[in-house]
């Protein structure tokens, strides 16, 4: 399976990009992929570093983009970011592919800003699919697969910017982060029951060309941190302000040291108790970790991430850098003693495994979809099928019109998921979740009526994880009519607590059945997995 990366790095864009990238790539190695990045040459780029952990590379040459195109590239903001005009950038990477494969490139990952539906429809026959990473929601594309991993980003956002067959995943249930994050995880929340504020990590970004670092430093120096407090600065080796940097941590009260390239951020960050860090992609590693942030804002692409953190009240926020003097020292006065509250909200955001989840799509493993219109005619036979319709509360055979004036009124409800189960590129069950304003849903669920045995159990562990992490729900509540023996079985398997039975709740037309109502609380389910994977 061969995957072709084009994302790019430099001084201006940023590390980002070609970092949670290079996570995809490793992720997609350790499955049997040969992953190869197409990048530019900018000052400040990490070709050596994608070389060095073991994939492809090719290398195209940088030039000042003709920014006076601005009738035929409306997006001017992002056109200087590509050293290139779009249609040249589309033409080198073509021949760049070309000159890689003879046979086209199972998936093409495009994560660039200054790149949209243009360049994709031209690179569209050079590859077998292509897939967005994004973060704006505001141009169109051609692709097959869009990710945004931006928490609070709903699928809707991206409809109207994607073809109908697209799948869309957001959230920061798909984070890409690194697989230490995960496996440190437990350590770092456990660490935090007691928090004290003794380790202090500052991390702005890989470049930080604006020197937001020394601004922060410079305000530190006049606050009141505590006496044994260690402070921890990571930057990257092409930060245009690192030697600077160095000079005034030598300055600070407190014992300082300065970090390049860190390889272990997982462990640093686990033993952080605070951190001073951008709005950017490193967020999601935090969150996963459970640490407390004072969170800056650095670019109008990271507001939205800001704003939807700030509303949920899980991370400290300074929005504007000129007013960071001020707004830090009144942060850092009295925060110790709600270190352990933003530790346990800032954890909720992220569990880690978002690499694992997108890669296993990538190659053909299971995962949850939202339903689309394609899947009507799929859904109904599954529905109507004679097994199926025997176990539902209305076994009438379901026409295409009531089927679809369901569908249309279910699926623009934001209360409403209508969700499809696929395994090996086959869909093979569908999930609903009705949800209420307490966050409890009632779900309803079916096989394909010819699905491979121990598709129940892998449906019902993947739609419960995407229930309690990707929704947010409190408790998951199912209606079962008594003679429907297997759904009884499988619901207590799950771990479902029985909580009434209503006598006579259910007429088949002929006679009276029984009724067991069960729920599933997060908390239970949660704690199940957690000793599953110990």
């Amino acid at each position: 399976m061969v995957v072709i990366f084009r994302a790019d790095a430099s001084i201006q864009i940023g590390s980002g990009h070609v970092m949670r990238c290079l996570t995809l790539a490793d992720a997609l190695k350790n499955e049997g992929a040969n992953c190869t990045f197409i990048c530019r040459e900018h000052s400040g780029n990490m070709l050596a570093l994608i070389q060095s952990k073991g994939h492809g590379l090719v290398a195209l040459p940088t030039k000042e983009a003709n920014t006076s195109l601005t009738s035929q590239y409306p997006r001017q903001e992002y056109l200087s970011w590509l050293g290139a005009t779009p249609d040249e950038d589309a033409e080198q990477t073509i021949v760049a592919i070309q000159s890689l494969t003879t046979d086209k490139p199972a998936w093409l990952i495009v994560d660039h800003y200054a790149l949209d539906r243009d360049w994709e429809k031209q690179l569209r026959p050079y590859c077998q699919k292509i897939m967005v990473i994004d973060d704006l929601a505001d141009r169109q594309h051609d692709c097959d697969l869009l990710l945004d991993q931006t928490f609070g980003r709903d699928e809707r956002d991206y409809q109207a910017l994607v073809p109908e067959h697209c799948t869309i995943f957001t959230g920061s249930y798909y984070a890409l982060l690194r697989p230490e994050f995960a496996q440190w995880r437990e350590y770092s929340l456990q660490r935090r029951q007691q928090p004290q504020l003794k380790q202090l990590l500052i991390t702005l970004g890989g470049m930080d060309k604006n020197n937001v670092t020394g601004q922060v430093l410079t305000t530190l120096a006049n606050s009141q941190l505590p006496n044994d407090c260690h402070i921890t600065i990571v930057m990257g080796e092409h930060a245009p302000w690192l030697e600077s940097i160095k000079a005034q941590a030598q300055q600070l009260p407190w014992s300082t040291e300065v970090r390049v390239n860190v390889t272990h951020m997982a462990e640093l960050m686990a033993n952080s108790d605070l951190c001073i860090g951008a709005a950017g992609s490193t967020t999601w590693e935090r969150c996963c970790l459970g640490l407390p942030t004072i969170m800056l804002v650095l670019a109008e692409n990271q507001r939205k991430i800001a704003d939807e953190l700030d509303r949920k009240d899980i991370a400290y926020i300074i929005y504007h850098v000129a007013k960071l003097s001020h707004k830090l020292n009144t942060i850092l006065t009295g925060i110790s003693s709600d270190l352990r509250n933003k530790a346990e909200k800032t954890s909720i955001i992220c569990d880690g495994l978002g690499t694992k989840r997108i890669s296993h799509h990538l190659v053909g493993g299971s995962f949850i979809r939202r339903m689309k219109t394609s899947d009507l005619q799929l859904v109904r036979q599954w529905r109507n099928h004679p097994s199926v319709r025997s176990c539902m509360f209305n076994q009438n055979e379901i026409s295409q019109d009531e089927h679809e004036q369901w569908f249309l009124e279910k699926s623009h409800q934001q209360n409403q998921f209508l969700l499809l189960f696929e395994n090996q590129g086959e869909p093979q069950g569908f999930i609903s979740f009705n949800v209420k304003d307490n966050l409890e849903a009632d779900w309803g669920f079916y096989k394909a009526p010819d699905s491979p045995q121990g598709t129940g159990k892998l449906l019902g562990n993947y739609v419960l994880d995407y229930a309690f992490k990707k929704i947010g729900l409190a408790k998951v509540n199912a209606q079962v009519i008594q003679y429907n023996q297997s759904s009884l079985a499988y619901h207590q398997k799950l771990g479902f607590l029985k909580e009434k039975t209503v006598k006579d709740g259910y007429s088949d037309g002929n006679s009276h059945h029984d009724v067991i109502h069960f729920s599933l609380p997060s908390k239970i389910w949660l704690k199940r997995e957690h000793e599953k994977s110990t």
